[in-house]
């Protein structure tokens, strides 16, 4: 019994010994747990750290870049304050262009007035010389009762005639200078004509100019949104980049997070909250990073909005400056035709008022001098019947050539009369020209405007639509790689059989080259041997020939020789057919060897070939197991490692 209980007792030490080693062994592990557990800690709260600053280095990031957007903002909205201003500033002088054009008009219409009164004192000039002519015939009828009047009377009364004679030609050239003076005018306001088709074609060709520039412009601003759209494209690239950079960091920090997690629920269960803070953390990070890259997108298309206007604004500033120095200059030439214009009207006035005033001193003239000749006439009726014939036939002539002097006066006014019609059509078509011009400029600008409309509506469209692609885009570049490893491999493979069967290819063709060779040369010697048959036949039947033509003086000689000839024959034809047998055996031997060696040949490089392409397909298959087994351990991640 003591032996017993010393052996229990042995035993029971044994196994306190036992306790107390595994007791202390797990007091050891309890004890590196603790520590792992303190460093996981440790190493927790160095991310929340780290996380906290990221947090806010990205506020103050984000805050200075929306300081610096307001700034931008503010410059941008003084900007197109300035351009507002200055588009005020152009319709004012659009405005004052347009009260140009009017003045300039009404100008023209006091032209066309002045014209008129041309015409009517033209008219008046007419009158007078009818005038002139009714006072000469009466002249005439007095001289007709006059003709009893004494000869002494009768050269006086010639002088005088020739006296009205000169005063009346003088008024006939006053007339002509005046007629003369009015084709200068005439040719004057033609110039002035000229000169407005002239300005007329100018602004045509101003508009064309305008027209070529918007149309430029309008592809420039078709380049520079083809430009924007390719950076947008690039930029939301590189940003997609950036994404997939800390995707893949999120997924790698995810996975430290599940093995910390496993581990703290295997050790205590106070890490819990820990586990949850931290998941708070990342969803206030995921927020954050969400808030900040909408509000990035935000920005960065506010601010090519802006550029894009601000572009456009300077273009059309531009534009509008550029016209405005074209009217500017067109105004100026306008005002320097104006005061030629009104130079041309004071002297017109000035050699009008003096054509009055020499008019009326004629008008004068002639009452005195009728009443001086109708006291005269009186007395001189006595005197001057006696020489009614000469009067008759000086007054015959004189009226002719009045006549004709009056018909050609009346041409000319005639003449000036059509050239100032077709001066008034000018002015008319060269207005509706002008209104023609500015209803088209006026369409160009509204056509420019709707397209900008449209160009804007387009954009927002592109960049919604281009949004959608690139996600899209993201998924499709992920099975594309894929696939293009895949078809990469195929087509590797392919390539690999295509270039086989081309060899063998080759190497068959080569063969059939050779067979036929040797078929063409059978040929070419069975061609030989019947044309030998055929020459032999030939002389066979001119000896016949021969031998019937000698049969009478030659019989025994020619038997013996035909003897001998038919012995050389036979011995002939045995040659060539041994010969024709040796070259076939031959021919054939070794068109056999050639053939069987090219077989064995081909066959033996087959074999290589399906030897070498069985070795690539393995090599293929290895490469694609490799393949497959690192794309299951890049998607299994951490969990192989576990």
């Amino acid at each position: 019994a003591e032996k017993e209980a010393e052996e229990l007792r042995l035993q029971l030490r044994l196994k306190q010994t036992e306790h107390e080693e595994s007791y202390l062994e797990i007091q050891n592990e309890f004890k590196s747990a603790e520590k792992e557990a303190e460093e996981l800690r440790l190493q927790l709260q160095d991310n929340l750290e780290l996380s906290k600053k990221e947090k806010n280095d990205l506020r103050l990031e984000l805050e200075n870049k929306l300081a610096d957007d307001d700034g931008q903002r503010k410059e941008l909205q003084n900007k197109l304050n300035q351009l507002e201003y200055e588009n005020k500033e152009l319709q004012l002088r659009q405005i004052n262009h347009e009260e140009l054009r009017l003045d300039i008009q009404n100008k023209m219409n006091h032209l066309e007035a002045e014209n008129k009164g041309l015409r009517e004192m033209q008219t008046g000039h007419e009158k007078l010389r009818e005038e002139i002519e009714t006072k000469l015939n009466l002249s005439e009828k007095t001289i007709e009762e006059m003709r009893l009047q004494s000869q002494d009377d009768f050269d006086r009364l010639q002088k005088e005639k020739d006296e009205l004679r000169m005063e009346l030609e003088r008024q006939l050239i006053q007339l002509k200078t005046d007629n003369k003076e009015l084709r200068l005018k005439q040719t004057e306001h033609e110039k002035s004509h000229l000169e407005i088709q002239n300005e007329l074609i100018v602004a045509e060709k101003a508009a064309a100019q305008l027209r070529a520039k918007l149309e430029g412009d309008l592809n420039q601003a078709r380049n520079a949104n083809e430009d924007l759209l390719v950076q947008l494209e690039t930029k939301v690239r590189e940003m997609e980049n950036e994404n997939n950079k800390l995707r893949m960091k999120q997924t790698n920090h995810e996975e430290s997070q599940i093995d910390a997690k496993d581990k703290l629920d295997a050790l205590e269960k106070s890490h819990v909250q820990v586990q949850v803070d931290l998941e708070r953390s990342r969803k206030e990070n995921d927020q954050l990073r969400a808030e900040f890259e909408s509000k990035l997108k935000q920005l960065e298309a506010e601010t090519k909005n802006y550029c894009f206007k601000q572009t456009e604004h300077d273009a059309l500033r531009m534009d509008l400056q550029n016209t405005l120095n074209q009217l500017e200059l067109e105004n100026k030439q306008l005002r320097k035709k104006q005061a030629e214009y009104e130079n041309l009207h004071m002297e017109a006035q000035t050699k009008l008022n003096l054509a009055e005033k020499t008019s009326e001193a004629l008008r004068v003239q002639l009452d005195d001098e009728l009443e001086e000749s109708q006291k005269k006439q009186e007395k001189l009726r006595l005197e001057l019947e006696n020489k009614q014939n000469e009067l008759k036939t000086e007054k015959d002539t004189l009226h002719m050539d009045l006549q004709n002097k009056l018909n050609h006066l009346e041409m000319e006014n005639k003449q000036l009369r059509a050239k100032q019609l077709e001066y008034e059509s000018l002015h008319k078509e060269a207005e509706t020209k002008l209104t023609m011009a500015e209803k088209t400029s006026e369409a160009l600008r509204v056509q420019f405007d709707d397209d900008l409309e449209k160009q804007e509506q387009l954009r927002s469209e592109l960049e919604s639509k281009q949004n959608k692609l690139k996600t899209e885009n993201n998924e499709l570049r992920l099975k594309q790689t894929e696939h293009a490893e895949l078809h990469m491999e195929r087509l590797n493979t392919m390539n690999e059989l295509e270039a086989v069967n081309k060899e063998l290819r080759l190497k068959q063709t080569a063969a059939e080259k050779f067979c036929t060779e040797v078929q063409n040369k059978l040929h070419a010697s069975i061609k030989e041997k019947e044309e030998l048959h055929t020459m032999m036949e030939k002389e066979q039947d001119e000896l016949r020939i021969e031998m019937l033509s000698v049969m009478t003086s030659q019989k025994d000689s020619l038997t013996k020789q035909i003897e001998s000839v038919n012995a050389e024959k036979e011995s002939l034809t045995k040659r060539i057919e041994e010969i024709l047998n040796n070259q076939k055996q031959t021919i054939q031997s070794e068109v056999n060897t050639a053939v069987k060696s090219a077989l064995k040949e081909a066959e033996v490089k087959h074999q290589q070939e399906f030897a070498q392409y069985q070795v690539n397909q393995n090599q293929v298959m290895e490469s694609l197991a490799d393949a497959v087994r690192a794309q299951v351990e890049l998607e299994l991640g951490g969990r192989t490692n576990r």
